[in-house]
């Protein structure tokens, strides 16, 4: 890893009255694509200090145009190159594993950003009922279509309405070019929703369980 210089603490004072970063809890980031890599940073801004992202991806040239990458990362694997951004960007250090989520144990609060339906199964089978998570935030894009669910894993309501939209496999969801096709103002967009209704539940206690967006539609879905 390359040596970074120490930067000051991060001032939050400009979000007074809007979130305190003292409610954040620790974070599982799986997936540290277009829409992880956003997600990664946001969440470092907004004071979260114990962070670990797992991927086994690397950068890819594509990857840079919608992501939080730099044309210097190319062939690096994503989780080291995110946490050389992270921590140029907020003087936070992250813990990275650069493997694929293999169904190990999970705590804190999880944030799902994987773009194959069976890799949400397998996250969401170690997330049920597990006393050790607070919230699962899964983020969904296709092209201009955003998902983000945000599951109490623990609320029997929430368990099945998230299982009725996590029953099909990849080769059967309705939008299949998920990770495939994708602007850098989609997946910041997808970011900010997750870190959104992630700040409000650390916040509140409270969430949108399924929001729902077409970019660039005035309309809501």
């Amino acid at each position: 890893m390359r040596k970074i210089a120490k930067k000051a603490a991060l001032n939050f004072s400009a979000q007074h009255n809007l979130f305190d970063p003292n409610a954040v809890q620790p974070v599982v980031l799986i997936g540290a694509g277009a829409v992880g890599s956003h997600v990664g940073v946001a969440l470092s801004k907004l004071g979260v200090k114990k962070l670990k992202v797992i991927d086994r991806d690397s950068v890819e040239s594509h990857n840079a145009s919608m992501s939080a990458y730099r044309p210097c990362d190319l062939a690096r694997p994503k989780v080291e190159a995110l946490r050389e951004i992270v921590e140029q960007c907020s003087g936070v250090t992250i813990e990275v594993c650069a493997s694929n989520y293999n169904g190990g144990p999970l705590c804190g609060s999880v944030v799902c950003c994987v773009d194959t339906m069976e890799a949400r199964q397998l996250v969401w089978k170690n997330v049920k009922m597990n006393a050790a998570v607070d919230i699962l935030i899964d983020t969904r894009v296709a092209e201009k279509l955003v998902w983000v669910f945000a599951i109490d894993p623990k609320d029997p309501d929430d368990i099945a309405y998230y299982e009725h939209h996590l029953r099909y496999s990849s080769k059967q969801a309705a939008h299949p070019v998920c990770g495939k096709h994708g602007i850098i103002t989609v997946s910041m967009i997808a970011a900010a929703r997750a870190c959104d209704l992630l700040t409000t539940w650390w916040a509140t206690g409270r969430k949108e369980r399924h929001h729902k967006e077409l970019v660039g539609c005035s309309d809501s879905l």
